[in-house]
Protein backbone atom coordinates (compact mmCIF):
# COMPACT_ATOMS: atom_id res chain seq x y z
CA UNK A 1 0.00 0.00 0.00
CA UNK A 2 1.45 3.56 -1.06
CA UNK A 3 2.60 5.65 1.90
CA UNK A 4 -0.57 8.98 2.17
CA UNK A 5 0.99 12.30 0.53
CA UNK A 6 -0.29 14.71 2.75
CA UNK A 7 -1.11 17.92 0.80
CA UNK A 8 -1.77 21.86 1.46
CA UNK A 9 -2.89 24.02 -1.45
CA UNK A 10 -2.56 27.57 -1.28
CA UNK A 11 -3.84 29.34 -3.95
CA UNK A 12 -5.76 33.10 -4.52
CA UNK A 13 -8.02 32.22 -7.10
CA UNK A 14 -11.29 30.28 -6.08
CA UNK A 15 -11.21 28.80 -9.96
CA UNK A 16 -7.77 27.24 -9.22
CA UNK A 17 -8.38 25.45 -6.02
CA UNK A 18 -11.36 23.97 -7.11
CA UNK A 19 -9.87 22.36 -9.96
CA UNK A 20 -6.66 21.26 -8.53
CA UNK A 21 -8.56 20.36 -5.33
CA UNK A 22 -10.30 18.02 -8.33
CA UNK A 23 -7.09 16.70 -9.96
CA UNK A 24 -6.11 15.44 -6.66
CA UNK A 25 -8.85 14.26 -5.23
CA UNK A 26 -8.81 11.40 -7.77
CA UNK A 27 -5.55 10.27 -6.04
CA UNK A 28 -6.03 7.43 -2.80
CA UNK A 29 -2.85 8.39 -1.65
CA UNK A 30 -3.18 11.78 -1.76
CA UNK A 31 -4.94 13.59 1.37
CA UNK A 32 -5.49 17.20 1.15
CA UNK A 33 -5.03 18.80 5.14
CA UNK A 34 -5.93 22.11 3.89
CA UNK A 35 -6.43 25.14 2.04
CA UNK A 36 -5.48 28.78 2.06
CA UNK A 37 -5.58 31.94 0.32
CA UNK A 38 -3.17 34.30 2.59
CA UNK A 39 0.81 34.25 3.84
CA UNK A 40 0.33 34.43 7.22
CA UNK A 41 -2.65 31.49 7.39
CA UNK A 42 -0.07 29.92 5.09
CA UNK A 43 2.68 30.10 7.89
CA UNK A 44 0.56 28.85 10.70
CA UNK A 45 -0.73 25.52 8.95
CA UNK A 46 2.96 24.73 7.39
CA UNK A 47 3.59 24.94 10.81
CA UNK A 48 0.99 23.06 12.73
CA UNK A 49 0.25 20.76 9.65
CA UNK A 50 3.79 19.57 8.61
CA UNK A 51 2.28 18.92 4.87
CA UNK A 52 4.06 16.95 2.51
CA UNK A 53 3.73 18.72 -0.07
CA UNK A 54 2.50 23.00 -0.50
CA UNK A 55 1.19 23.95 -3.23
CA UNK A 56 1.66 27.65 -3.59
CA UNK A 57 0.47 30.34 -5.70
CA UNK A 58 2.95 33.36 -7.03
CA UNK A 59 0.62 35.63 -6.96
CA UNK A 60 -0.61 36.27 -3.41
CA UNK A 61 -0.68 39.47 -1.97
CA UNK A 62 2.10 41.16 0.07
CA UNK A 63 5.22 38.80 -0.48
CA UNK A 64 7.42 37.28 -3.07
CA UNK A 65 7.14 33.44 -3.62
CA UNK A 66 10.85 33.27 -2.63
CA UNK A 67 10.30 35.01 1.11
CA UNK A 68 7.57 32.94 1.63
CA UNK A 69 8.90 29.43 0.76
CA UNK A 70 12.06 30.60 3.01
CA UNK A 71 9.67 31.47 5.86
CA UNK A 72 7.90 28.26 5.80
CA UNK A 73 10.75 25.82 5.29
CA UNK A 74 12.67 27.17 8.08
CA UNK A 75 9.48 26.04 10.36
CA UNK A 76 8.97 22.63 8.35
CA UNK A 77 11.92 21.60 6.56
CA UNK A 78 10.27 18.62 5.67
CA UNK A 79 7.89 20.19 3.45
CA UNK A 80 8.59 20.32 -0.66
CA UNK A 81 7.47 23.36 -2.30
CA UNK A 82 5.71 23.23 -5.80
CA UNK A 83 5.20 26.97 -7.11
CA UNK A 84 2.38 27.78 -9.65
CA UNK A 85 2.91 30.95 -11.87
CA UNK A 86 1.24 32.61 -14.16
CA UNK A 87 4.16 33.67 -16.49
CA UNK A 88 7.92 31.96 -17.62
CA UNK A 89 9.55 34.58 -15.61
CA UNK A 90 10.05 32.61 -12.59
CA UNK A 91 14.13 31.90 -11.64
CA UNK A 92 14.12 28.25 -11.00
CA UNK A 93 18.16 28.68 -9.30
CA UNK A 94 16.57 30.99 -7.16
CA UNK A 95 13.78 28.80 -6.48
CA UNK A 96 15.42 25.95 -5.90
CA UNK A 97 18.09 27.97 -3.10
CA UNK A 98 14.75 29.08 -1.15
CA UNK A 99 13.53 25.76 -0.74
CA UNK A 100 10.93 25.40 -3.76
CA UNK A 101 11.13 21.99 -5.51
CA UNK A 102 8.57 22.48 -7.88
CA UNK A 103 7.32 25.13 -10.58
CA UNK A 104 4.60 24.49 -13.00
CA UNK A 105 2.43 27.63 -15.04
CA UNK A 106 -0.90 27.19 -14.57
CA UNK A 107 -1.34 26.91 -18.02
CA UNK A 108 -0.31 23.87 -18.17
CA UNK A 109 -2.80 20.77 -17.82
CA UNK A 110 -3.21 20.36 -14.40
CA UNK A 111 -3.10 16.65 -14.54
CA UNK A 112 0.93 17.16 -14.81
CA UNK A 113 0.40 17.87 -11.02
CA UNK A 114 0.00 14.70 -10.08
CA UNK A 115 3.41 12.43 -11.54
CA UNK A 116 5.24 15.99 -10.12
CA UNK A 117 3.76 15.43 -7.02
CA UNK A 118 5.14 11.50 -6.90
CA UNK A 119 8.09 13.17 -8.25
CA UNK A 120 8.81 15.70 -5.56
CA UNK A 121 7.87 13.34 -3.08
CA UNK A 122 10.47 11.14 -3.84
CA UNK A 123 12.73 14.52 -3.04
CA UNK A 124 13.61 15.33 -6.76
CA UNK A 125 13.59 18.56 -8.25
CA UNK A 126 11.11 19.87 -10.90
CA UNK A 127 11.01 22.75 -12.71
CA UNK A 128 8.86 23.10 -16.27
CA UNK A 129 9.64 26.28 -17.20
CA UNK A 130 12.28 27.45 -20.33
CA UNK A 131 15.58 27.66 -19.46
CA UNK A 132 16.91 24.91 -17.33
CA UNK A 133 19.12 26.14 -14.82
CA UNK A 134 22.43 25.38 -14.25
CA UNK A 135 24.48 25.99 -10.58
CA UNK A 136 26.02 28.89 -12.76
CA UNK A 137 22.93 30.41 -13.21
CA UNK A 138 23.01 34.26 -12.23
CA UNK A 139 20.42 34.68 -9.48
CA UNK A 140 18.07 37.77 -10.33
CA UNK A 141 17.94 40.32 -7.61
CA UNK A 142 15.29 39.94 -5.39
CA UNK A 143 14.55 41.74 -1.69
CA UNK A 144 13.47 39.48 0.62
CA UNK A 145 11.25 40.04 3.22
CA UNK A 146 12.81 41.99 5.28
CA UNK A 147 16.26 41.18 4.85
CA UNK A 148 17.78 43.00 7.56
CA UNK A 149 15.35 42.11 10.21
CA UNK A 150 13.71 38.26 9.22
CA UNK A 151 14.64 37.90 12.62
CA UNK A 152 14.50 40.59 15.45
CA UNK A 153 13.31 39.60 18.38
CA UNK A 154 14.24 43.27 20.42
CA UNK A 155 10.78 44.98 19.15
CA UNK A 156 8.67 45.33 22.27
CA UNK A 157 4.73 45.51 22.51
CA UNK A 158 2.51 46.51 24.74
CA UNK A 159 -0.24 43.97 26.09
CA UNK A 160 -2.70 45.92 24.24
CA UNK A 161 -0.58 45.82 20.65
CA UNK A 162 0.67 42.75 21.36
CA UNK A 163 -3.56 41.83 21.36
CA UNK A 164 -4.12 43.73 18.51
CA UNK A 165 -1.46 41.66 16.04
CA UNK A 166 -2.52 38.19 17.59
CA UNK A 167 -5.97 39.61 15.62
CA UNK A 168 -4.76 40.79 12.94
CA UNK A 169 -2.64 37.79 12.16
CA UNK A 170 -6.11 35.91 12.09
CA UNK A 171 -7.38 37.73 9.23
CA UNK A 172 -9.98 39.98 11.39
CA UNK A 173 -10.67 43.96 10.30
CA UNK A 174 -10.36 46.80 12.48
CA UNK A 175 -14.06 46.52 13.57
CA UNK A 176 -13.67 43.20 14.31
CA UNK A 177 -10.75 43.68 16.53
CA UNK A 178 -12.57 46.33 18.03
CA UNK A 179 -15.42 44.19 18.99
CA UNK A 180 -12.98 41.61 20.30
CA UNK A 181 -11.36 44.02 22.50
CA UNK A 182 -13.48 46.31 23.09
CA UNK A 183 -11.85 49.39 21.52
CA UNK A 184 -13.49 51.80 19.53
CA UNK A 185 -12.43 51.06 16.04
CA UNK A 186 -10.56 54.83 15.80
CA UNK A 187 -8.12 53.50 18.52
CA UNK A 188 -7.67 50.10 16.63
CA UNK A 189 -6.70 51.99 13.50
CA UNK A 190 -3.84 54.04 16.01
CA UNK A 191 -2.70 51.22 17.62
CA UNK A 192 -2.13 50.21 14.21
CA UNK A 193 -0.11 52.95 12.92
CA UNK A 194 1.91 52.80 15.73
CA UNK A 195 2.88 49.29 15.42
CA UNK A 196 3.24 49.99 11.55
CA UNK A 197 6.06 52.71 12.37
CA UNK A 198 7.19 50.74 15.56
CA UNK A 199 8.44 47.87 13.08
CA UNK A 200 9.10 49.96 10.14
CA UNK A 201 6.35 47.98 8.17
CA UNK A 202 3.96 49.18 5.52
CA UNK A 203 1.20 46.21 4.86
CA UNK A 204 -0.93 43.95 7.57
CA UNK A 205 0.16 41.51 5.51
CA UNK A 206 3.87 42.25 6.27
CA UNK A 207 2.80 42.62 9.99
CA UNK A 208 1.68 39.46 10.31
CA UNK A 209 4.06 37.58 8.77
CA UNK A 210 6.75 39.60 10.75
CA UNK A 211 5.07 39.13 13.82
CA UNK A 212 5.04 35.36 13.29
CA UNK A 213 8.57 34.82 12.02
CA UNK A 214 9.62 37.12 15.68
CA UNK A 215 7.42 35.05 17.74
CA UNK A 216 5.27 38.29 18.68
CA UNK A 217 2.67 36.00 18.26
CA UNK A 218 2.93 32.25 19.19
CA UNK A 219 1.06 30.08 16.67
CA UNK A 220 -0.35 27.42 19.02
CA UNK A 221 -2.53 30.49 21.02
CA UNK A 222 -4.62 31.41 17.86
CA UNK A 223 -7.61 30.98 18.83
CA UNK A 224 -8.39 30.52 14.98
CA UNK A 225 -6.47 28.11 14.90
CA UNK A 226 -6.53 25.62 17.59
CA UNK A 227 -8.77 22.66 15.79
CA UNK A 228 -5.97 22.21 12.77
CA UNK A 229 -4.50 18.99 15.03
CA UNK A 230 -6.59 16.65 13.15
CA UNK A 231 -7.39 18.14 10.23
CA UNK A 232 -10.50 16.92 8.27
CA UNK A 233 -10.00 15.97 4.07
CA UNK A 234 -11.06 19.64 2.11
CA UNK A 235 -14.04 18.91 0.19
CA UNK A 236 -13.66 19.70 -3.88
CA UNK A 237 -17.02 20.62 -4.56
Amino acid sequence: MANTINILVTLKSENDSRDILTVLSEQNDFRIIGTENEEAQTIIKSHLLQPDILILDSQLPGLTEYNLARIIRSRSPSTRIILLCDKDEENAYLAYKTGISGILNKKTDMGILVPVIRIISEGKNYYNIPHAFTVNTPVKHVTFFPEHKIKQNHIILSPAERGIVTDIVQGLSDKQIAEHLHFSAGTIRNYVTAIKRKTKLTSRTQLAVYSLVNELVHMEQLELFKGLGQPEPASCE
